[in-house]
């Protein structure tokens, strides 16, 4: 949890949002990226934010057969890089 236990921001090389939780990112090139919520951002935060994805993903593919699920990371920048 973020609130108690702090993530070191060094361990990812970047920042963004999955829904509307901010989080960390590191591994973008790879099919498999480790998201982690930012810090002061409850972890129960980022997972109802995959749940609201993941409902999302079943009523498309449900309604339409050929969609591809996958989850949604947007990228915002890297970490330490100023605006």
């Amino acid at each position: 949890m973020a609130i108690l236990d702090h993530v070191d921001p060094s361990e990812f090389t970047h920042k963004g949002w999955v829904a509307f939780c901010p989080v960390y990112i590191t591994e973008l090139d790879s099919g498999e990226p480790v998201v982690c919520e930012r810090n002061w951002v409850p972890q129960f935060v980022l997972l109802f934010a995959g749940w609201c994805q993941q409902g999302a993903m079943w009523f498309l593919s449900s309604m339409f057969h050929e969609y591809d699920p996958l989850f949604a990371i947007k990228v915002t920048g890297k970490i330490g890089e100023a605006k």
